[in-house]
């Protein structure tokens, strides 16, 4: 993409570059566009399985290496375990305007569940009788839209009780995280490998009123397990069936016996592998949600 010739008309102009993959590749794809250095992301549900990550570049001398780091990266998908195809990037200019309030136009006030509104905090709404949840996603990955995240905010209305211990792995926004807390959790520790999605969620946190009982903290299971210092009676993992099945085993620790692991992102496809990973540990099925292809199982720990 050349940007020899294009009109800039007095203002900065972006590349918004849309990368659409296959569902279980958009949190890699999510960081590698962080990496990258884009400027914001965004998600749009294509139809399963596809996804589209909207992100954004400065018109500057790194433009192209990034360009072409993406091209390498999303070429890259099949070799590291993840779905290849659907595989396709489209790019188009932008004046920076436009991609500072462009890409907000996706999300906007809406339902989850029986009990929560999720609103962008450029936005408002009457909540009525539904706890709001006012989100910035930021760059990071979590508005309530896609059907995992969905999933898993119906499964917590179940299953948190007031006065648990909460723990989201895979925090994102911090949208769980603070689901929790606002249905009464004590104390909810989230953590992320992406220090972009901690930023964006602690901005979400403080926005929402929760950190006194939400702390953040960089690192996957085991490092929630340290921050918790004892097991949850409720542990939250929407990650991607491949990661779900790898951190099995310390994902299974941190639940407390008789507890419930939220385990979400996962590929009808794959649902049986992991939860044959966590029958292996003694975790069994007790319920089980489908948005077309994408699953969510809530697995209790025998006591």
């Amino acid at each position: 993409m050349s940007s020899a010739g294009a009109e800039r008309g007095g203002q900065r102009r972006w590349a918004e570059v849309a990368v659409t993959v296959h569902g279980e590749a958009v949190e890699a794809v999510t960081a590698l566009l962080a990496t990258l250095g884009a400027g914001g992301t965004v998600l749009r549900d294509e139809g399963p399985p596809a996804v589209t990550v909207v992100a954004y570049f400065p018109d500057d001398a790194r433009l192209e290496e990034r360009l072409a780091g993406l091209r390498a990266g999303v070429a890259s998908l099949g070799a590291h375990g993840l779905p290849a195809e659907p595989a396709r990037i489209v790019t188009r200019w932008v004046q920076e305007e436009d991609w500072a309030h462009g890409w907000k136009a996706y999300f906007h006030p809406f339902p989850v569940g029986r009990r929560f509104l999720i609103r962008p905090t450029w936005e408002a709404a009457d909540a009525g009788d539904r706890i709001e949840i006012v989100l910035d996603p930021g760059m990071a990955f979590g508005t309530g839209q896609h059907p995992t995240t969905r999933q898993c905010l119906e499964l917590l209305e179940t299953y948190v009780r007031p006065g648990h211990r909460v723990a989201d792995v895979g925090t994102g926004s911090g949208v769980l995280a603070i689901a929790a807390a606002l249905l009464g959790a004590a104390r909810v520790v989230a953590v992320d490998v992406e220090p972009v999605a901690l930023e964006a969620a602690a901005g979400n946190v403080a926005v929402n009123g929760v950190g006194d009982r939400v702390s953040l903290a960089l690192g996957s299971a085991a490092e929630a397990a340290a921050e918790l210092g004892e097991p949850a009676q409720v542990v939250a993992a929407n990650l991607t069936a491949d990661v779900l099945v790898e951190l099995a085993h310390d994902l299974a620790a941190l639940v407390e016996p008789g507890g419930v692991l939220i385990a979400a992102g996962i590929i009808a496809g794959k649902e049986a592998r992991v939860r044959d990973a966590f029958k292996a540990l003694g975790l069994r099925l007790e319920e089980r949600r489908h948005d077309g292809e994408w699953v969510a199982m809530a697995l209790r720990r025998e006591a």
